[in-house]
Formats: C-alpha cells, sequence, structure tokens
C-alpha cells in the first residue's frame, strides 16, 4: 500500500447504528445546496457477494484482499477526504490511515451493514482526528469580522457546481472546513460537532455561521458570483 501509514489515533468510536451510517442520505434534499458533495466515485466493477469475500479475506489478513479492497474504494475515499482538507497530499495521507484502521479493525465491520457507509463513517472521524492533530490549535483571525455581515442564502450556493462547491470548501480555514462538512454535508448537529470536535455548541454554530459567509466571500472574490 502506498504511503506511511500513521498509527490508530485515541478516541475513535465504533458505533455502527443504521442512523449514523445512512444519516448524510436524510441531508441530500433538494434544499440543501451541499448535497452535491455527498456524491463520490465507486469502483465496484465486482458484485456485492465478491466484495463479501474479499472482506472475509481481509479478516485473515490476506494482504492481496487487502489490496484489492483497497484499489477498489481508493476513489471513493479520496473523494471523502478531499473535502476535509487543502491540499491532495493531506487527502492521502487520510486515505492511508482510513485503511490501517480498516484493515487493523475489520472485525468491528457489521457485514449485516453496507460496508461503503461503514468506510464512509470511518473516513468521517480519520478526517476528525487528522483536524484534532494538525490544526485544533490553529487560531482564525479577525479578517471575517466583515463577512459575518453578509446574508447568504442557499440560493447563491446552489449556483455552483459540484468542483466549484468543493474547490471553495477546501479555500476554508480547517475550522470552517469542518464546520461545513460535518454540518452541511454529514448531517450531524451541532451537539454531536461539539463533542467530536472538544468544542462548545456556540463554537459550533459560530463556525458554520461564518464558514458561510467565507464561502460567500470567495466567490464574490473569485467572481464565481456577482455582487
Amino acid at each position: 500500500m502506498p504511503g506511511r501509514l500513521a498509527a490508530f489515533k485515541s478516541g475513535w468510536s465504533h458505533v455502527h447504528n443504521e442512523k449514523q451510517l445512512h444519516r448524510q442520505d436524510y441531508f441530500r434534499g433538494a434544499g440543501n445546496p451541499f448535497a452535491l458533495l455527498c456524491e463520490y466515485p465507486y469502483n465496484m466493477s465486482a458484485g456485492e457477494s465478491r466484495l463479501a469475500a474479499i472482506i472475509e479475506a481481509c479478516r485473515r489478513q490476506d494482504r492481496a484482499s487487502q489490496k484489492e479492497l483497497y484499489q477498489l474504494f481508493y476513489s471513493f475515499t479520496l473523494a471523502i477526504a478531499m473535502r476535509y482538507t487543502a491540499s491532495t497530499d493531506e487527502g492521502r495521507e487520510i486515505v492511508n490511515d482510513v485503511f490501517y484502521r480498516v484493515f487493523t479493525k475489520i472485525d468491528h465491520y457489521n457485514p449485516e451493514l453496507p460496508f461503503k457507509a461503514w468506510l464512509h463513517k470511518v473516513t468521517v472521524h480519520t478526517a476528525i482526528d487528522y483536524y484534532r492533530k494538525y490544526h485544533h490549535n490553529t487560531t482564525q483571525t479577525s479578517e471575517l469580522a466583515d463577512a459575518m455581515a453578509v446574508e447568504v442564502e442557499n440560493a447563491v450556493f446552489s449556483r455552483l457546481s459540484a468542483d466549484e462547491l468543493r474547490a471553495l470548501v477546501q479555500q476554508l480555514p480547517p475550522a470552517y472546513r469542518m464546520a461545513i462538512n460535518l454540518y452541511a454535508i454529514e448531517g450531524y448537529n451541532h451537539q454531536e460537532i461539539a463533542g467530536m470536535m472538544g468544542i462548545t455548541e456556540g463554537t459550533s454554530k459560530s463556525n458554520l455561521f461564518k464558514a458561510r459567509a467565507r464561502l460567500k466571500q470567495l466567490m464574490l472574490s473569485q467572481e464565481v458570483i456577482s455582487k
């Protein structure tokens, strides 16, 4: 497997109920402009029975099956990871951490639930851990003071393609990028986000508001939209 696989980070939860695994499905309605970012490339040329066989072999630490699973879901996992990072290198590092967790904790996967949903959850939690390790103490500057006064409508974001919106989200400061991803895309509420990120609910709400305002500023400055 390419790249360095980082060691496990503490505090990762192994909760696998269906409400959590399929949370993002409830956020794909027409009213959520960020629903575009819930679609990921998925290279599943093998059928579900073949996938089950691959996973079973991975439980036995079969290296060939691990490589096959990695290749099947690399693009899917990277697409999720890239939403939480500012660069491809960071995204790939998260992907490597994800598959290290998958291969060493595959027994935590419940085969009665969709593997792709479980992998999605692992990826999100790995991205959170990456943020907590490298960006948690990053202080946001006051440059957003003017942005906070900007009224942000969903219709503004709805004008963008998935690629345009993804590129803008990647330009956000880390805390605001996390807020957009966890609330607007993954569908967690502010209480849940506060628990995962080690912040207050008020800070979570503030980060989301500032993130949306900053996105509109970026769109104006880059002439994605007109004033």
